[in-house]
């Protein structure tokens, strides 16, 4: 759809009828069209819970880092690598909701005969602040648990445009740009992991299959993965602010940060993880309307609660919680996953759009770009 749909309302359509681009991507998330299994033996009814006990994987003595873990889909997650045995790491920005996500972890786990849970550790995260990303990494590098599972998941959806402490546009930093420097200062410590395998799980979405970058919305401007192509570095870093065709808008611009997801597991495992215990994948978790995403978007909670669509969209093609995490803990658990993988409904997908790079040309580009942000130019 057009960048050029500016209204919020507008907006909010252009991203849920995206799926008319891709009859078979909206097919196959719609819940009635998914009361099979795929080639994994789970499918889109398959929970987090049944797919650990299935895989039949344990986690003791290894620690799990789960970015965003105080509510939704980061929670479910979090709560099942608990019941495995994991140390797990509730990186949160707010203490409060963590420690209630401490506790309902601790109420809600369910104990195997003969296994014991794992731990619950908060360490402060605030994904808004590269700051923070540096003093979480440092925490967990000290920690003598080998590091096997880092689940980035913290995200923000629709919210209306602002800047970080950074000074940059709060989606692409919370939701992809920290999480892809976190993982770089956590590097060594995933592969000293080894030799048991170790693994990163980027958390994307089904609307990364709608960006039309690079140079599908207005030309010239988008030849380097379009809003975020016009990073100037001294200074004025987003174009989001002018009345250009690149105007900020939030659900596209939430798509962009979802798509840097998916291509930089790839890229992750082509220049840090390669030849090493390390995979690198990304995940899309689903939809539901039970998730916490969505509430920094005045457009969202305004037709949440004046309007029935979100009772219908929910109906339609949500998920429960559980069936959400089940993707994320089956890419974490399963032991066929390799290096830029992309998993949908408990089963391996092929990325959309722009976002499936092969080559990595989009990923080269993105890897330039994030790494002169983060002023990590030795890694470039």
């Amino acid at each position: 759809m057009s960048k050029r749909l500016c209204l919020c309302g507008g907006d909010f359509c252009a991203f849920n009828l995206g799926f008319l681009a891709s009859p078979f991507s909206a097919c196959h998330e719609i819940g009635c069209c998914n009361c099979g299994v795929g080639a994994s033996g789970f499918g889109w009814h398959s929970t987090a819970r049944e797919v650990a006990d299935k895989l039949g994987k344990r986690l003791d003595g290894q620690m799990a880092i789960v970015t965003g873990a105080n509510n939704g889909v980061g929670l479910e997650t979090a709560k099942v690598l608990y019941e495995l045995g994991a140390t797990v790491i509730l990186a949160c920005r707010n203490a409060k909701r963590a420690e209630a996500a401490k506790l309902t972890i601790e109420s809600e786990a369910e104990t195997k005969q003969g296994a014991a849970l794992g731990s619950l550790l908060i360490i402060p995260f605030d994904a808004s602040s590269l700051k923070s990303v540096e003093s979480f990494a440092a925490q967990v590098n000290t920690l003598p648990q080998p590091l096997t599972l880092l689940v980035c998941n913290a995200g923000i959806m629709g919210t209306p445009f602002s800047l970080t402490e950074d000074g940059l546009e709060s989606q692409y930093q919370v939701n992809y740009l920290s999480h892809h420097y976190l993982t770089l200062l956590l590097a060594d410590k995933l592969k000293a992991a080894s030799p048991v395998p170790a693994r990163v799980i980027n958390i994307s979405s089904i609307s990364h299959a709608w960006v039309p970058f690079p140079g599908g919305c207005c030309g010239p401007c988008c030849s380097v993965l379009c809003c975020y192509g016009g990073f100037d570095l001294s200074g004025k870093r987003f174009p989001a602010q002018s009345d250009g065709c690149c105007a900020y808008e939030p659900f596209e611009d939430y798509a962009y940060s979802k798509a840097c997801q998916v291509i930089s597991a790839a890229e992750l495992q082509r220049r840090v993880f390669k030849d090493t215990n390390v995979v690198a994948v990304s995940v899309a978790p689903g939809m539901s309307v039970e998730s916490k995403i969505t509430e920094g978007s005045s457009c969202l909670r305004c037709l949440g609660n004046y309007t029935p669509m979100f009772s219908i969209f929910g109906a339609i093609v949500g998920k429960s919680l559980p069936r959400m995490a089940s993707t994320v803990v089956y890419a974490g658990l399963v032991d066929n996953a390799a290096g830029g993988d992309h998993f949908r409904n408990t089963n391996k997908s092929q990325p959309y759009g722009p976002a499936r790079d092969p080559m990595g040309l989009h990923g080269a580009q993105l890897w330039e770009l994030s790494n002169k942000v983060c002023f990590f130019a030795f890694f470039v």
